[in-house]
């Protein structure tokens, strides 16, 4: 049964929003197919219930229905009776005043856990136990909560100690200590057992909030209950049995070291390096890197190391597979500066195909080389110039069937030579292990042979030029498709090398199989491929005009998003308008109007014609009059011609297009009509295919603002792709896109 309350009336008790978040995504957890604990039927919500008589009935339902585990769970605020100490937990109508009336006693919920007769009962409160009448009582009140939350037979999780707050951390989609339980059940525990069991998860989760300078949880444990198992272990790999040469065979790998000298000023380069690899290695390297490294980023989403793989060629033209592993060393350069390092290992192509290697078993076998100096080679070589090591090899990841529904689009976009960036949270990031996790994942529903060629990383900064097609970061570069680390669903637009990949998906599975399956299936498929489709290129520069700062050139990615091919039915269709060419002619015609009757040799002549028209009405010339009549007339007619010539003119320079918006800045929170935008947008047009551009509108209407996958409709610059028009009044509002 999980209860939570994020609403609440009185003004001591502060609303908790992501308290619903905690109920959603817990439950879609433990209700898992394959790695839950409950069967959906048994897992009870109550949010924002204000019936306390309501939350006693079902409680004491669930106590007493339940013979093998009873979980209970509580997020929200926690108060202390004032003057009994006593622990209630908060409702939406709670009076910290009227405790008992108002409030869910500590006592009462004991009570009814202890009467179950299930044989394993698992309480879990997320929430602070100070509250207002904490003050004068912070010694005795630690105390005093942990003996009133210990429940006979039971395994209690508490999310801090009785005299702590627990936090929700600003931008996060949880509080804090459920966030990090998420976290492990529904990423694993890397190098972990099979399953998760209590005592493993409290472990975790003390070491993550302790790292993170957050309140520490605390256990109570009253009997024998800790080794309970509450979750298979996503991250598990089985390996095969230790010690077997055949199944961890030694590999002579190729290496290189990419830095700068200790304590100068040289640029970065390669420094030392074995043989037979890439002929342009240092580009090969820089291939590999998602940006400039910031040594310093401790704890943050872009913190060292960064570790990428990619398929590349020796100068022997050997196909290999390669990693790249970034750190931060000890040394510094000539200004004091923290000097990175990236080692660069290969190793030929077929031995990783014969062996099924995964991304995490390639890292696996090169982490413990060591090296001498920061520029120096590895500390121990074989008689070819090589690293002798065992390659670590791995069975396949398991996936669950939720991995399997919210990542086979995502590899299928992969295959179809797209560019994918798995968006983090820049103060709630994944772990480097958790990365490499969902990367293998991923490539576990392609074909292998894609890894030939397919370039991966667990890190690419958005504002720089790199090449990796599939990386985590905080946002997507131009061209690139989003999908978010914490989102359960997402809908990506695919081609049709794409399209086929996942129904050949579908076929396998109307024939039952299964997900494990479906990986088995693809791990076999070891021929070589190439992922890379033709790509967005990025806009050229303009031809006839000065570059407009209101309309900049996104930088170059490559490979980028294409939107040449026709993304099918499984692309957005958010706010989809069509524009006909009388339509455009029109607005062109509109937008050049006012400088066509400013036309400076019509005004003069219509200025001259008036004049003489004037002075033969003063001098009852009709010589006069007549000639300023035709003056004025032939200025009409100039007017209309200059007219006309520039609406032909318009009609040919401007074509009607569409624009998918692959980023966008956040709709502004307060009230406003309109509002300024920046949008990364891909457009295509006749005679414009597939341009990525970034373009700053300083009047955005804010009812029609767009989200990432509308396509919007737009007038093109022909010969500058970067000069587009988004027209607004063609788009829907969300009013009208609700109502559709």
């Amino acid at each position: 049964m999980l209860i939570g309350t994020s609403r609440y009336a009185h003004d001591d008790l502060p609303d908790q929003p992501v308290v619903r978040n905690n109920l959603t995504d817990l439950a879609a957890v433990l209700t898992d197919p394959e790695f839950g604990v409950l069967p959906a039927e048994h897992c009870m919500v109550v949010h924002d219930e204000t019936n306390l008589t309501f939350i006693g009935r079902q409680l004491r339902s669930a106590a007493s229905a339940a013979t093998d585990l009873l979980l209970v769970y509580y997020a929200g605020h926690g108060c202390l009776h004032p003057r009994l100490h006593t622990l209630h937990l908060a409702l939406p109508e709670t009076d910290p005043d009227d405790l008992g009336f108002s409030a869910v006693a500590i006592d009462v919920l004991k009570d009814s856990i202890a009467r179950s007769p299930a044989r394993s009962k698992v309480l879990i409160i997320d929430s602070c136990f100070s509250g207002r009448a904490f003050t004068g009582h912070l010694a005795s009140t630690a105390d005093r909560v942990r003996a009133q939350i210990a429940v006979r037979g039971t395994y209690t999780f508490a999310s801090a100690a009785g005299n702590t707050a627990a936090v929700v951390m600003p931008g996060e989609r949880h509080t804090a200590f459920t966030g990090r339980l998420l976290r492990l059940l529904r990423h694993g525990v890397p190098d972990g057992p099979a399953e998760l069991d209590l005592e493993l998860l409290y472990g975790r989760i003390d070491q993550l909030m302790l790292a993170e300078s957050l309140p520490r949880p605390e256990r109570f444990v009253v009997g024998d209950i800790g080794r309970l198992v509450l979750a298979g272990n996503r991250a598990y790999v089985p390996e095969p049995p230790p010690g077997s040469d055949a199944e961890r065979p030694d590999v002579g790998l190729r290496w290189a070291v990419f830095t700068r000298a200790p304590g100068t000023m040289s640029d970065y380069g390669v420094v030392a390096s074995g043989a037979d690899l890439p002929g342009d290695l240092a580009a090969t390297i820089r291939d590999h890197l998602g940006g400039v490294p910031d040594p310093g980023a401790f704890g943050q989403a872009g913190a060292l190391p960064w570790i990428s793989f990619s398929g590349c060629t020796a100068v022997d033209g050997e196909p290999l597979l390669a990693v790249a592993v970034t750190t931060a060393s000890d040394a510094r350069d000539g200004l004091g500066r923290v000097i990175t390092a990236t080692r660069f290992y290969a190793l030929p192509w077929q031995t990783a195909a014969d062996t099924g290697l995964t991304w995490t078993g390639l890292y696996r076998t090169i982490r413990d080389i060591r090296f001498a100096d920061v520029d120096a080679a590895p500390a121990e070589l074989d008689a070819h110039d090589r690293v002798a090591v065992p390659l670590h090899r791995m069975a396949p990841p398991v996936l669950s069937e939720s991995d399997l529904s919210r990542w086979a689009t995502v590899a299928a976009a992969i295959v179809d030579g797209r560019s994918v960036v798995i968006v983090v949270d820049a103060l709630d990031p994944p772990s480097v292990d958790e990365r490499l996790r969902l990367l293998d994942a991923i490539g576990a529903l392609m074909p292998y042979g894609s890894r030939a060629r397919l370039r991966a990383g667990t890190w690419a900064d958005h504002r720089a030029q790199h090449r990796l097609q599939l990386h985590f970061g905080l946002r997507a570069g131009p061209g690139q498709i989003a999908v978010a680390w914490h989102d359960d669903e997402f809908e990506i637009p695919v081609g049709p090398r794409g399209r086929m990949h996942l129904d050949r998906l579908r076929a396998m599975r109307a024939a039952g199989a299964t997900a494990a399956d479906l990986v088995a299936e693809l791990a076999g498929q070891r021929e070589f491929r190439d992922v890379a489709l033709p790509v967005a290129q990025p806009a050229p520069p303009p031809q006839d005009e000065a570059h407009d700062e209101a309309h900049d050139e996104a930088p170059p990615v490559a490979p980028s998003l294409s939107l040449a091919a026709d993304p099918g039915p499984s692309a957005p269709s958010h706010r989809r308008t069509a524009v006909t060419p009388g339509e455009t002619a029109a607005l062109v015609a509109d937008v050049t109007l006012a400088s066509i009757r400013n036309g400076f040799a019509a005004a003069l002549l219509a200025a001259v014609g008036l004049l003489v028209f004037s002075f033969g009405i003063g001098s009852a010339s009709g010589t006069a009059v007549l000639t300023g009549l035709g003056l004025l007339a032939g200025a009409v007619l100039m007017t209309v011609v200059v007219n006309a010539v520039k609406r032909a003119r318009a009609r040919r320079r401007f074509v009607a297009g569409t624009a998918f918006v692959m980023d966008v800045t956040p709709q502004p929170t307060v009230d406003a009509v309109f509002a300024r935008c920046q949008l990364q947008l891909v457009v295509n047009a006749p005679g414009v295919a597939a341009v990525a551009v970034r373009v700053r509108d300083p009047r955005v209407p804010v009812d029609r603002w767009p989200e990432v996958g509308a396509q919007l409709p737009v007038l093109v610059r022909q010969g500058d792709p970067r000069r587009v028009l988004v027209m607004w009044d063609r788009v829907q509002t969300h009013d009208e896109a609700a109502a559709s």
